[in-house]
């Protein structure tokens, strides 16, 4: 699941999972950044160089695959994961933010494609609001609000732009509800559940 700051990943994320574990799905949750470290890092210098950026959530997301999600896919056939952004967001995010494509390109090549991605996409005005609900101290960390637009942006022409992994684009601005059943009613026209 992908979609710029606010958009309700991870909302989504655990909805969905749980609605799936419910109709007895297996079904694991995986979170970009994944370690602690990472975050904790990222928190502490808001504005690293965006190729430095890039390199440690190169880095987190290689591991992560390497150890965690190796782990979940040895029974792929039985188990959903869904993932709180992939490789996507760097393509995203450090590339708003003045690191090369072809760099982030480079480092994310040994990624794992997920089968689909949603998109949610969502005013940048309506997602500030609710980072502003959520933590008013998070605001700080990210980008400017006028940042959001060119994210989405940024998120949008990627959906445009690439084939596989397949990207379906959700408006995330309804309750959480909604945007459960429209992501529930795209798993099940490309055959995942």
């Amino acid at each position: 699941i992908e979609g710029i700051d606010g958009s309700g990943k991870t909302t989504l994320s655990t909805m969905l999972c749980q609605h799936l574990k419910m109709f007895g799905k297996l079904c694991e949750t995986v979170k970009e950044p994944f370690y602690e470290e990472v975050k904790s890092l990222l928190a502490k210098m808001p504005n690293m160089n965006p190729i430095a950026e890039a390199y440690l959530f190169a880095a987190d997301r290689l591991l992560m695959h390497s150890t965690e999600l190796v782990k979940l896919l040895k029974d792929r056939e039985k188990r959903i994961i869904i993932g709180d952004r992939s490789y996507l967001a760097s393509l995203v995010y450090q590339t708003a933010r003045g690191a090369p494509l072809e760099v982030v390109l480079s480092l994310n090549s040994y990624a794992l494609e997920p089968d689909l991605v949603i998109l949610l996409d969502v005013d940048p005005n309506i997602a500030w609001e609710r980072l502003k609900k959520k933590d008013d101290r998070q605001l700080r960390h990210l980008e400017d609000k006028e940042k959001f637009q060119k994210l989405r942006e940024n998120y949008l022409w990627l959906a445009r732009a690439i084939t596989f992994p397949p990207i379906v684009v959700i408006d995330a601005s309804p309750p959480p509800e909604e945007v459960l059943e429209d992501s529930l009613n795209v798993l099940r026209r490309k055959g995942i559940i």
